[in-house]
């Protein structure tokens, strides 16, 4: 067992367990947005605020900051800074817009607004247009990269274990022109989606952990009696840990053989020991084989030498301590007053 376990045994916790981590683990990550509707919503029931707060996992002064909050406030707090940083930009220009059209209707030339505002006169002319957007037609959209052809040629040789330098020559034989460093964040981006990737993998299974000795306890203990096992843990760890746990049942299936003298059950034990494929249980077998016939004897028969072994190693016991400070008359003198 020590062989084909470690120290500490992981194993995945049980569906019901998974099932309450997932439920807290979704928790945690309920966006701002979503808690300050919940929040409104929840005040506005009745609720009391110190179960708001235990419910969303938010301070007093937070939710007191959220229930003060008009609509517009809540709309623009939720904004992130790219978003706000577009519509002051937005705004400004829309501001220009209506000063160009507006000195414009007055009077004023496309040369003298030109002049007086700082500004270019194709941009002039651009704002008197009628079907003119202050919006960027771009916003919101991702720009065409020139290595956009060829992110699952780079993806196929990083599977590949090619480097940088050997994947960016492989590029510029299928004709790409562009800059080395493109190449580089571009790896650089992959490789940390995939590594971001593996620990949410990760993280999203929850571990319960076992040590050894419990699981060698089972060679000797049914399952019942050995605390910190429990059935669900011992169900995840058969799962996980086969031949381990088919080690185990080989060992209580032979003790069933010898307690209840089935011995049509033995050479279907052998077969099915042959077959776990393990050295050590093997060599058992093999033993088993080269002297059946005792084996066999003390399936069937009730008698059992495990009276006299006990005997003989008192007896040796009692030579060894009395070794070489005694003659062999007050060796049988102390071997028969101890019996």
């Amino acid at each position: 067992m020590k062989k084909y376990l470690k120290l500490k045994i992981r194993i995945p916790k049980a569906e019901e367990q998974k099932e309450e981590v997932k439920r807290e683990k979704t928790k945690e990550l309920v966006t701002l947005a979503k808690k300050i509707e919940k929040a409104v919503e929840l005040h506005e029931k009745g609720v009391l605020r110190t179960q708001i707060c235990n419910e969303l996992n938010i301070n007093s002064r937070t939710l007191n900051k959220f229930l003060a909050m008009s609509q517009s406030e809540r709309e623009k707090t939720l904004k992130s800074k790219t978003q706000k940083r577009h519509e002051d930009t937005v705004r400004r220009k829309e501001e220009m817009v209506q000063c160009v059209r507006e000195m414009y209707q007055n009077g004023f030339s496309q040369r003298r607004i030109s002049r007086e505002l700082n500004l270019e006169w194709k941009t002039v002319k651009k704002y008197l247009d009628p079907d003119f957007n202050s919006v960027h037609k771009m916003y919101g959209r991702k720009k065409k990269s020139i290595l956009d052809g060829y992110h699952e040629t780079i993806e196929h040789l990083l599977r590949e274990g090619l480097k940088c330098r050997e994947i960016e020559e492989q590029l510029r034989q299928k004709g790409y022109s562009g800059s080395s460093s493109l190449i580089r964040m571009h790896i650089s981006k992959v490789k940390r989606r995939k590594q971001e990737s593996y620990i949410n993998q990760y993280k999203a299974v929850s571990y319960d952990f076992l040590s050894r000795n419990h699981i060698i306890k089972l060679l000797y203990k049914p399952l019942k009696d050995i605390k910190g096992l429990t059935q669900e843990m011992y169900t995840q760890f058969q799962l996980h840990y086969p031949k381990a746990a088919g080690i185990i049942e080989l060992i209580s299936e032979f003790k069933d053989i010898l307690k209840s003298s089935a011995i049509n059950l033995l050479e279907p034990w052998i077969q099915k020991a042959q077959a776990l494929d393990s050295d050590e249980i093997s060599s058992f077998v093999n033993g088993v084989q080269r002297d059946k016939n005792a084996v066999v004897n003390a399936i069937m028969l009730p008698y059992s030498n495990g009276l006299a072994e006990g005997k003989i190693n008192k007896l040796k016991t009692i030579k060894r301590v009395m070794y070489g400070r005694c003659s062999f008359d007050t060796l049988k003198t102390k071997v028969l007053l101890l019996k």
